[in-house]
């Protein structure tokens, strides 16, 4: 049984020693027991399968926060999270109906204890039907030849890594685990110290100098940092990051209360006026009934709250190099600082992709002006030696030509036509100035030739040896 589908095979019933033997059918030969029979067993079994694959995905930790992460979702992402408890359930009770089968359970009781299953579980339709189909066509099948299922846990994509609370590695040390739709940390005993999910994550930031990772997220009532210590820092960043983003892709819209910015009330603690306070990306806009203003974003120095329910914004003020703070009262305050947080993360990571894009371009821009720059190369290879000369002598774009360079030219040349002749010595066919300019290179290369006369080499090529040849 595959997929859903019966599958007819047809082999050779001849037994031979090196066929292989499974360990079920070890368990249900002569000597079967008769505690496979007990329902009661499988049942149990069923629920410890349950209990430990929520508790490796993490599902039975902090039942609390679950429920009212559930409450806060919005419809699809509540249906997602009922669709995946319900795989959980059916691909665990799949298993359970192969296992049973290989023991050799009665196919009645095999489908009155599953069916009575079904119902306690709750499972939805489209999770049930393939557990129905399996029951269906469980009187042709019988041994190994139901194929199992992976279990949840194994199918998700987490990584893991050691990290220890703190700025450094003196404090406690955790796994800290990259999931699907949260973070998790555990204890050096696997148990589950703390979750968090991505739409409470607020900021994050790493420094690959101190090698901390700074984790921000939202509360009930604040915005808590913590720290946390690992030598694998800005991995962990990108994981989270890739992770996160995994996470947005999936949702279809805004999330309740994520989007950025966004307006609120407020009430000017000096004058007792009401107004609107809006985060945007330019700044704060302060709208009241006769005044509008907006506060440039690179104007404000620091944001924070006080016991709760006020609002304060600390202004630099260019003209008169002054600091200028305004208190606003607000039932809100806590998400006003929450939506500058995220206003002034999106500025920040805008500013580093430019940063990054216009280096691209002023390299690109700079390789282009060094090609422009380039004279085309001519062929000079099919030219005779005085020719090559002459045509450097007539083609001088960039006025690098001078008398010197064309003697040094020639002589260069009459250097590589001579150390090439077998039937001359190095110094045979040479002028008199020739010869002292190949003297002044050999004496820059070699102050005292004679004292190194002994180092050269005794093959000798024709006349002369390839020390000489390279050398003059």
């Amino acid at each position: 049984f595959r997929n859903g589908s019966l599958i007819e095979i047809t082999g050779n019933n001849t037994v031979s020693i090196n066929d292989k033997q499974y360990i079920f059918e070890v368990l249900v030969g002569s000597a079967r027991s008769h505690l496979w029979d007990q329902m009661q067993i499988w049942e149990d079994m069923f629920l410890d399968a349950i209990a430990q694959e929520r508790d490796i995905i993490g599902l039975d930790q902090g039942p609390a926060e679950m429920m009212e992460r559930y409450y806060s979702l919005s419809q699809t992402d509540r249906r997602r999270l009922e669709l995946d408890e319900d795989r959980l359930l059916a691909v665990l009770l799949y298993n359970l109906i192969a296992f049973m089968v290989m023991m050799r359970v009665s196919k009645d009781e095999i489908r009155r204890k599953v069916r009575r299953m079904l119902g306690r579980c709750h499972i939805g339709l489209s999770m049930s039907q393939q557990v129905n189909e399996l029951i269906d066509n469980i009187a042709n099948l019988n041994g190994n030849d139901i194929d199992l299922r992976p279990a949840t846990s194994r199918l998700l994509q987490k990584q893991s890594f050691t990290v220890h609370w703190g700025v450094d590695s003196s404090g406690d040390m955790f796994f800290m685990e990259v999931w699907d739709d949260c973070i998790i940390l555990r204890s050096v005993l696997g148990e589950v110290y703390d979750r968090c999910w991505f739409e409470k994550l607020v900021n994050m930031t790493f420094c690959p100098k101190t090698k901390v990772i700074c984790l921000w997220r939202k509360t009930d009532t604040e915005t808590q940092l913590n720290k946390f210590y690992t030598k694998r820092c800005r991995d962990l960043y990108f994981s989270i990051k890739e992770s996160m983003e995994r996470a947005v892709s999936r949702v279809k819209g805004v999330l309740p209360d994520q989007e950025f910015g966004g307006e609120f009330p407020i009430k000017n603690l000096i004058n007792g006026e009401g107004g609107l306070l809006k985060v945007c990306l330019e700044g704060i806009w302060l709208t009241f009934e006769n005044d509008k203003k907006l506060i440039d974003l690179q104007k404000i120095r620091k944001c924070t709250t006080q016991k709760g329910d006020t609002f304060v914004l600390e202004e630099f003020d260019p003209n008169t190099k002054q600091m200028l703070t305004r208190k606003y009262k607000s039932s809100m305050a806590n998400k006003i600082l929450l939506a500058f947080h995220r206003v002034v993360s999106i500025v920040l990571e805008r500013r580093k992709i430019s940063a990054v894009n216009d280096a691209f371009n002023e390299t690109n821009r700079n390789l282009q002006q060094i090609t422009n720059e380039l004279v085309q190369a001519r062929s000079i290879a099919s030219l005779k030696s005085d020719e090559r000369i002459e045509t450097f002598r007539k083609h001088d774009d960039n006025g690098f030509h001078s008398e010197k360079y064309y003697k040094f030219l020639r002589r260069l040349l009459n250097h590589r036509m001579n150390a090439y002749s077998e039937d001359n010595d190095d110094l045979s066919s040479r002028t008199i100035g020739d010869a002292s300019v190949l003297m002044k290179r050999g004496s820059f290369l070699f102050p005292s030739r004679t004292s190194i006369k002994r180092y050269r080499p005794t093959h000798i090529y024709g006349r002369k040896s390839h020390w000489d040849t390279f050398f003059g």
